[in-house]
């Protein structure tokens, strides 16, 4: 009788540990599948992450929608990866993701705030340009406010060129994404304030001169800003009548015609502008100034005056 009661002990606990290991399996099994369907959700986010983010790099860099979605896509990744255990690797690859994603995301909007200000600033730079030119033939002082809201426009901008030494404000210009609407700026800068300088006082103007001269690398515009700060009117001469000349941007032609002028070469500011809008038709800056130097020759054709500015009007 003993033996038998020792034999249904044994068999009732051989029966408990078989329950018991029938019930961890059992719980194990359901781990590993939950294990399995939160690791499969998360690397199917991390799949639509890795595909946002190929789409937003490819979008234009002011468009930081694109990143809002990306960042999206991680956070549910993220979520799913918080409510229940996943593989390591994978929770390994979603940390590393995710570490790439943020920087990328904050660089890039960075870079969005930086596209929009450099817009911002071509556009400011273009006003500037258009409200002197309305106040060319008015009477009173245009040259000292136009003066003002350049220094303005630049030191908004972060480069404070009266204050900066020449090197380090053209080294900023030369950092810059626009750095050749800056350059051109400057030229024109240079014009205002070489018009508004008092007859025998210190030539300040040379100062944004220097400062454009040592942040372009166009060498046209160099042997120009040379001939202009030298006032060397022959070698000026010489620029207008090269055929390289006639194949320069539009910028480069009118601050050519601009500086043919400065020197009193009227005749040869309006010869060379006739030539230059033949390449540059559709300028509004060429068609203007051709019609501001008319103004200044000796006769006024106005006939030929209106027909420049009507054209210039055309393109605005």
């Amino acid at each position: 009788r003993a033996r038998r009661l020792t034999l249904a002990l044994a068999a009732a606990i051989l029966l408990a540990i078989l329950a018991a290991g029938a019930a961890y399996l059992w719980i194990d099994a359901g781990r590993r599948a939950r294990v399995a369907r939160a690791t499969a959700a998360v690397t199917h986010a991390l799949e639509d992450v890795a595909s946002l983010r190929g789409a937003a790099r490819a979008a234009s860099v002011e468009d930081v929608a694109a990143w809002d979605k990306v960042r999206a896509a991680l956070e549910r990744a993220e979520a799913v990866a918080v409510q229940g255990d996943i593989e390591p690797a994978t929770r390994d690859r979603l940390a590393a993701l995710a570490a790439e994603v943020y920087d990328e995301d904050s660089r890039a909007r960075a870079a969005a705030a930086q596209a929009a200000k450099d817009r911002a600033m071509v556009a400011w730079l273009d006003e500037i340009r258009l409200r002197a030119a309305d106040l060319w033939d008015t009477p009173g002082d245009f040259e000292g406010p136009t003066d003002a809201a350049y220094a303005a426009a630049f030191r908004d901008y972060g480069i404070e060129v009266d204050a900066l030494a020449p090197a380090e404000a053209a080294a900023r210009v030369r950092a810059t994404a626009i750095s050749e609407s800056l350059v051109i700026a400057l030229d024109d800068w240079t014009s205002v304030r070489s018009r508004g300088q008092p007859p025998g006082g210190e030539p300040v103007w040379r100062r944004l001169l220097d400062v454009a001269q040592a942040a372009d690398s166009n060498r046209f515009r160099r042997e120009l800003r040379s001939a202009r700060r030298e006032r060397d009117v022959e070698r000026a001469r010489q620029l207008a009548g090269s055929e390289e000349a006639l194949t320069l941007p539009a910028a480069t032609q009118e601050y050519l015609a601009s500086v043919l002028g400065s020197f009193g070469d009227v005749p040869g500011a309006i010869a060379y502008l006739e030539k230059a809008r033949c390449h540059h038709p559709d300028d509004f800056w060429i068609h203007f100034n051709l019609g501001f130097w008319l103004t200044r020759s000796t006769p006024v054709q106005h006939d030929r005056v209106l027909e420049a500015c009507r054209v210039a009007v055309g393109h605005q």
